[in-house]
């Protein structure tokens, strides 16, 4: 139970990046000019917008519970996203030796911990705003809610990847070390 517990952490900690990692990305990448033609721009209002009205309908929050949650809840999560950065940085990371490695791994996990970690101080914090009952229909909502929203980008550029022309749908993998292929 323990090692599908930690599967189901580590994935939910890895949407939870890829999401927040598209944030500051895209909007930083954004231009005045129009979006190609049938492509829509990521719009950081808008995807926040719909998280808390998606949150706010599935935990059947009321507007007064909203706005005591949901200022802590952005808290959280510009924290959340200042680790994902740094782990994501890391995962791109490619060590030249065993103790690089080592250290790789260790820096990785320890950031791992430091999210579990802040997601459970703010939890506690989120019971001063709100009954648990409600804490857990949040956060089972906005589990839900990058569940879909992955879906939804999956779609939008097809099962594997779009069309950006690259195997593995669009991903770049580095080799593993002692493959000579």
């Amino acid at each position: 139970m323990t090692a599908n517990v930690t599967k189901k952490t580590t994935l939910t900690a890895l949407i939870a990046i890829v999401i927040l990692c598209l944030i500051p990305m895209t909007t930083a990448a954004q231009t005045p000019s129009a979006p190609p033609q049938g492509k829509e721009r990521f719009n950081k209002e808008r995807f926040i917008k719909e998280q808390e009205a998606y949150i706010t309908a599935q935990a059947h929050l009321t507007s007064k519970e909203a706005a005591a949650f949901f200022p802590v809840f952005r808290e959280m999560q510009q924290k959340q996203r200042e680790l994902f950065m740094r782990h994501g940085k890391l995962s791109r990371t490619k060590p030249q030796d065993n103790n690089q490695a080592k250290r790789l791994i260790k820096d990785m996990d320890n950031l791992e911990v430091q999210i579990k970690q802040l997601q459970a101080k703010y939890h506690s914090r989120f019971y001063n705003v709100l009954p648990a009952l409600k804490v857990l229909d949040c956060i089972k909502a906005e589990e839900r809610f990058k569940h879909e929203t992955m879906e939804k980008m999956a779609r939008r550029h097809g099962k594997n990847g779009g069309n950006r022309g690259e195997k593995n749908g669009g991903k770049k993998f580095n080799k593993p070390h002692g493959d000579k292929k």
